[in-house]
């Protein structure tokens, strides 16, 4: 099965990720979720951003890849024909790690908030 959401475009160090976000605007669920009006459910948003902290971050930071979703906000609807990037950025200190999370397009942001590790370096 095909994903609902991949990055392209990656531009990454060790602190920060930039990244186109590709919609499967054909996946299975659009049928099901609001088929009028295609959006990406909020459960599969925070999934994605999540697996974009473990594979790029974790591999520089050594910190365990337990996270915890801090905080979100959704600001509005993330419909299947937008082309937005996804913006990361890692902060913190032994045995703790922030990362901070923005999802945009030139029309504003959808959704930004802050995951959490805590755990042995």
């Amino acid at each position: 099965m095909q994903s609902i959401l991949n990055i392209s475009d990656v531009n990454a160090d060790r602190v920060h990720l930039r990244a186109l976000i590709v919609i499967n605007s054909q996946h299975h669920i659009f049928e099901e979720h609001f088929p009028e009006m295609k959006i990406v459910p909020g459960a599969v948003i925070v999934g994605f951003i999540a697996q974009c902290i473990k594979v790029h971050f974790w591999k520089y930071t050594g910190i365990s890849s337990f996270i915890t979703l801090k905080k979100i906000v959704f600001l509005k609807p993330l419909l299947s024909h937008c082309y937005p990037r996804i913006d990361l950025s890692i902060s913190g200190k032994a045995g703790y790690a922030e990362v901070k999370f923005i999802i945009e397009d030139e029309t504003g942001r959808f959704c930004q908030g802050v995951f959490q590790s805590k755990g042995e370096s």
